[in-house]
């Protein structure tokens, strides 16, 4: 699936990050416009 996402020119990162106690799934991403976008989840976890 991200081969076919790098076709377009397209860039992603995933990491998690502790906040408050509990890790977060952190996904980075450009937008059509070119801009990064931030999308936080939190995964429950201590």
């Amino acid at each position: 699936m991200l081969s076919g996402l790098q076709e377009f020119g397209t860039n992603i990162t995933v990491s998690l990050q502790a906040k408050g106690g509990i890790y977060q799934a952190v996904l980075s991403y450009k937008d059509i416009t070119n801009k990064w976008k931030t999308k936080w989840k939190s995964t429950v976890l201590k």
